[in-house]
């Protein structure tokens, strides 16, 4: 926190150009970041089973070694001393699945919970795809460079035509739009610079489980480094939101193609999944606050997609009753 309170964040201001500011305002955070607290690779098993506890693993780390030893070298003593931890695995794990099957079924605060937790338990038909393999133009793509080149045109075109083949005048006459018609606010809005306070609130709400986007922040670290942050991102932000600037870099996003269903060699079957940077989404916390604050008075009360508090579901009851 102190290394943090002493970075000379006015230095950045000296640029111009917005991405070179934001280069060298990033550049400062991660050279206290990368002493503090550097980036590893770690290697984390994929579908840990839940009753696999650090002691059982360890349990069966042993287990695997003795029957290496054995394999290699043969013997009574290793054979038996193999036999002896196979068995007490066996039994530990038998154990900690009961266990945790007793914890579900007693402690689960609804169906939803309970069945999340048994998953694990249940016959999976599907098959997980290591590598992705397309059909492009009765052409097999197994080069996942060209796989990678592939997806990105499908999914920067996909949303191109969305809405195209609707005008204003097919929603003239819906009962929402002419409400906000009556109301003939004429007001002009603009956006206005944050106190401190406002963006240490937005901080500390920041989910620290989030993934990691391509400028390499992270939301846990600015949340633990938020009494220390919230004075330069405020200034930041303020210098963004007063000269109308969005660094290219708050525009990228790490994409993952996930399947969805039918063929799995075919990219229409797949749906993007964005990582955003923690930054730009503090930045559209902001904008999307002021712009909320700005017009949710001039929209009907029955519209259930841009108020909080309403969903599909508000819409099904209102529907239902009236």
């Amino acid at each position: 926190m102190s290394e943090l309170n002493e970075v000379p964040w006015e230095s950045a201001y000296i640029f111009d150009d917005v991405d070179d500011l934001w280069d060298h305002w990033a550049k400062l955070y991660n050279e206290v970041l990368d002493k503090h607290a550097p980036l590893k690779k770690k290697r984390v098993r994929g579908d840990q089973l839940p009753w696999i506890t650090p002691e059982l693993q360890h349990e069966i780390s042993r287990r695997n070694r003795l029957s290496k030893l054995h394999a290699r070298n043969p013997t009574e003593a290793s054979w038996e001393a193999y036999r002896k931890q196979r068995n007490r695995v066996t039994f530990l794990k038998r154990n900690g699945m009961k266990a945790f099957c007793m914890d579900t079924s007693n402690n689960s605060k609804h169906h939803g919970e309970f069945w999340t937790k048994m998953k694990p338990f249940l016959p999976n038909k599907g098959k997980k795809q290591s590598k992705i393999i397309l059909v492009e133009a009765d052409r097999v793509v197994t080069d996942s460079k060209a796989v990678a080149e592939i997806f990105n045109e499908y999914f920067c075109d996909m949303a191109v035509n969305e809405g195209t083949d609707r005008s204003i005048d097919d929603f003239a006459d819906h009962p929402s739009v002419k409400l906000i018609t009556e109301k003939g606010d004429t007001q002009l809005f603009s956006f206005s610079t944050v106190n401190e306070n406002y963006l240490t609130n937005i901080l500390d709400k920041l989910n620290p489980r989030k993934a990691v986007g391509c400028d390499s922040i992270s939301q846990r670290l600015l949340r633990i480094s938020a009494p220390a942050m919230a004075q330069p991102l405020t200034r930041l932000i303020n210098h963004f939101i007063t000269n109308r600037l969005w660094p290219t870099v708050w525009k990228s996003s790490n994409i993952s193609p996930v399947f969805k269903k039918d063929d799995q060699t075919k990219k229409s079957c797949y749906r993007p999944v964005s990582i955003l940077t923690a930054l730009s989404k503090i930045y559209e916390r902001v904008v999307a606050d002021q712009i909320y604050t700005a017009f949710v008075p001039r929209l009907s009360p029955n519209l259930s997609g841009y108020l909080g508090g309403h969903s599909c579901c508000t819409a099904l009851l209102k529907m239902v009753e009236d």
